[in-house]
């Protein structure tokens, strides 16, 4: 029942207030049959979190490609060379650690939010 419920959360039907809370028929869609409330919250929240979520994504990229720069900065060409990699400094390596990070912020400002996995990773 568990799982039941962790499908429900993260159901767009369920979150949107439409009638029904999932498919059984996999190539029937009921994305356009929203609820009033579903449409009175697309009309009011769309276009005041639509360029907020421009924006952030705008910042989040420009910032994630000046700490790269940054985290570069200086070393000479045949550091980047096929075969002759050499480890990074401690502070280059702290920054090169927060672009990955940024890209997570990046995919949440897209609206890609975390979504949990279970199991283990096959090797």
């Amino acid at each position: 029942e568990s799982e039941h419920h962790h499908i429900d959360r993260l159901s767009v039907f369920k979150r949107m207030g439409s009638a029904r809370t999932h498919a059984h028929n996999p190539f029937w869609s009921d994305t356009w049959h929203i609820s009033t409330l579903g449409l009175l919250k697309l009309v009011v929240f769309g276009p005041i979190l639509l360029p907020i979520r421009i924006i952030g994504f705008l910042f989040t990229i420009v910032l994630a490609s000046l700490i790269a720069t940054i985290a570069v900065l200086g070393l000479p060409r045949s550091h980047f060379e096929c075969g002759t990699s050499k480890p990074l400094s401690a502070p280059r390596n702290a920054l090169k650690m927060m672009v990955p990070l940024l890209g997570r912020v990046l995919l949440w400002f897209l609206g890609y939010l975390w979504i949990d996995v279970k199991g283990k990773k096959v090797p």
